[in-house]
C-alpha cells in the first residue's frame, strides 16, 4: 500500500508518504530486514528537496547505529556533509567528527575536521579552527593548538570575528609566554591591515567596471576582493 501510495503521489507530497513508510516498517521489522530498510531511505534521499535531505540523512545514519555497523553510519554521516544545504554543512562536520570521536576516540576524528577547514567557506572554517584547536590543546598538544589559530587567523576578519581573536587572546593567556602573545598581536596586525583593504578594493573595482561597461555584480566584486585579502592575510601571518 506504502508503495503504491508513493508511485500515486506527486513529489512535494511523496516524502510523507516514504516517512510514513519507513516509520511502520521499522516499528514493524526493526533491524530483521535491514537491507530493505535501507533502499527505502535510499528512495526517500534520491525523491527529497534540498531541505529535506539532512533529517533523512540523520535518521538513515541513526538507524545504521541502531540495526547495523558503525562504519555503514559514518558513511551516511559523511555523505551529510556534502549532500546537505550549505549553510547546515558546519553542523553536518561537527556531527560527523563527534560520531567518529564516539565510536573510534578523538584522535580519529582529525582528518574529518581538517577536510572542514579546507572545504567550508571562511566564515564556518573559522568555527571549525577554535573547535580543532580546543580538541587538540584537551589531548595537550599545544603547539597544534596554535597551529590551527594560526591557519583561522588568516580568514578571520577582526572586525568579522571578535570572538576568534578572543579565543587566542586567553589561549595565550593560559598557554603561551611573550614570545607567543607577541606573535599573535603581529599576526592580528597583519590580517587587520590586509582585510582593511577590502572595502577600498571593491570600490576601486566597482569604479573600473563601470568605467569599462557592463560586468559582475557588486557580490562578485567584493568576493574578488576580500579573496585577495585573505591571500594577502595568508602572506603576511606567514
Amino acid at each position: 500500500a506504502y508503495e503504491k501510495g508513493v508511485a500515486l503521489s506527486p513529489p512535494p507530497h511523496q516524502q510523507r508518504v516514504y516517512q510514513a513508510y519507513i516509520d511502520a516498517f521499522e516499528e514493524r521489522y526493526e533491524g530483521t530486514r535491514l537491507e530493505r530498510l535501507r533502499d527505502l531511505f535510499e528512495q526517500a534521499i534520491e525523491a527529497a528537496p534540498p531541505e529535506a535531505v539532512a533529517p533523512l540523512l540523520l535518521r538513515y545514519a541513526l538507524a545504521e547505529e541502531t540495526y547495523g555497523l558503525s562504519r555503514h553510519a559514518l558513511a551516511v554521516y559523511d555523505r551529510a556533509t556534502r549532500m546537505v544545504p550549505d549553510d547546515e554543512r558546519l553542523d553536518a562536520f561537527l556531527l560527523y567528527a563527534k560520531k567518529v570521536e564516539q565510536f573510534y576516540g578523538v584522535t580519529k576524528c582529525r582528518p574529518v575536521l581538517e577536510k572542514a577547514l579546507h572545504e567550508l567557506p571562511d566564515s564556518a572554517a573559522v568555527k571549525v579552527s577554535i573547535h580543532f584547536a580546543d580538541l587538540e590543546r584537551g589531548l595537550g598538544e599545544i603547539d597544534r593548538a596554535r597551529a590551527l589559530l594560526q591557519f583561522g587567523a588568516q580568514l578571520a576578519d577582526p572586525r568579522k570575528h571578535p570572538e576568534f581573536w578572543q579565543h587566542w587572546y586567553d589561549f595565550e593567556l593560559q598557554h603561551g609566554n611573550d614570545d607567543t602573545f607577541t606573535d599573535m598581536r603581529r599576526v592580528k596586525r597583519s590580517v587587520e591591515a590586509a582585510f582593511s583593504q577590502v572595502n577600498y578594493t571593491a570600490q576601486e573595482m566597482l569604479a573600473a567596471e563601470a568605467a569599462a561597461g557592463p560586468a559582475g555584480s557588486v557580490d562578485e566584486l567584493a568576493q574578488q576582493a576580500e579573496a585577495q585579502a585573505t591571500a594577502a592575510a595568508a602572506a603576511a601571518a606567514t
